[in-house]
């Protein structure tokens, strides 16, 4: 009688073995693209939070959009001069510039319409967010975005500056820019600065006026080619890592 209950129970385990392995095979079966879609989803939000909480610090962002995407070696020299020229931070240490690349074609010479129409839009959205004050854009794509009335005029906030025309200071033509690393740069590339009044619908009226003083003082030693510290006290090792490049082709 023992040995009869014995066997019961060895059986029932049994079946309920191979019902566990039935069910998670059936479950497997019909489940498993959104078993991995889920881990997918889940480590890349994993990815996500780390950058966010990791994320660098920036100072404040240049924008520059051009037609043909600019020479690696023009794009690390730019970022370098541009923090060479701003103001150092109050602790007394260069300030960390995000460079903002955008690769921009033609209407008629983009493969994907909708390609050219997130460009056009991204440029447009940093200008309205407003947290840059200095762009670099050349006159192609400045014809597409409807945006000059958001600039100052260069002749009458600064009427001694060589190079200028209305909302632009043809920077390429500057002292600035006088240099064989600068020769990939397009010849029609122009400077414009935000309005205050622009930056000021972006956030907090006191920190926005904070970082325009700052981008002016920026702007002002570019203009006299004033540069504050050399390329040891800025770093420029991981320098290709502080900008951000968008193509659209």
């Amino acid at each position: 009688m023992a040995q009869r209950e014995r066997r019961d129970e060895h059986r029932s385990a049994v079946r309920e073995s191979k019902t566990f392995k039935d069910k998670w095979a059936n479950f497997w079966y019909y489940y498993r693209f959104h078993v991995i879609i889920g881990v997918i989803l889940v480590a890349f939000l994993w990815v996500m939070i780390g950058d966010l909480f990791n994320k660098e610090d920036f100072d404040f962002s240049v924008v520059v959009a051009t037609r043909e995407e600019l020479p690696t070696k023009a794009k690390k020299e730019l970022e370098i001069k541009i923090e060479q020229c701003a103001p150092a931070r109050e602790d007394g240490t260069a300030p960390n510039v995000e460079m903002i690349f955008c690769k921009i074609p033609a209407a008629e010479d983009a493969n994907d319409p909708d390609l050219y129409t997130a460009a056009v839009t991204n440029l447009r959205v940093q200008v309205r967010i407003g947290k840059a004050a200095i762009y670099l854009i050349d006159d192609e794509v400045m014809g597409d975005m409807e945006i000059s009335d958001r600039f100052i005029d260069f002749s009458q906030e600064y009427p001694e500056l060589e190079h200028t025309e209305g909302i632009s200071w043809h920077i390429k033509q500057s002292e600035f820019m006088n240099d064989e690393y600068f020769e990939g740069i397009p010849d029609n590339l122009q400077l414009h600065f935000m309005k205050l009044t622009s930056m000021e619908k972006s956030g907090e009226k006191e920190k926005t006026q904070k970082s325009y003083e700052w981008q002016k003082q920026t702007l002002e030693n570019m203009m006299s080619n004033n540069l504050l510290r050399s390329e040891e006290e800025i770093g420029t090792v991981d320098i290709d890592s502080h900008y951000i490049t968008y193509t659209y082709n």
